[in-house]
């Protein structure tokens, strides 16, 4: 949603005449609050994205490190 200064605001009475500047003011009040509340939703989505992300990645990595054996690669069988 993209705010138009033109469409909300107007600086001279005299050129509307019907007092709608104030309504004008309250939608325009309304859109930012929306653009704002929509903004604080999709940090907060992208926030737990990012942990779900990080908490996966960690558990990915425990399994990794929890499945090798410790004396697999300390000894050589040599036969000739």
């Amino acid at each position: 949603m993209s705010l138009k200064p033109d469409r909300f605001l107007c600086y001279d009475d005299k050129e509307r005449g019907d007092g709608k500047m104030d309504m004008q003011i309250a939608a325009m009040s309304v859109g930012i609050h929306q653009a704002q509340t929509a903004q604080n939703l999709d940090v907060a989505v992208l926030k737990m994205a990012m942990n779900s992300s990080a908490d996966s990645s960690t558990e990915l990595l425990d399994s990794l490190t929890e499945s090798l054996d410790p004396n697999l690669g300390t000894r050589i069988d040599i036969q000739a």
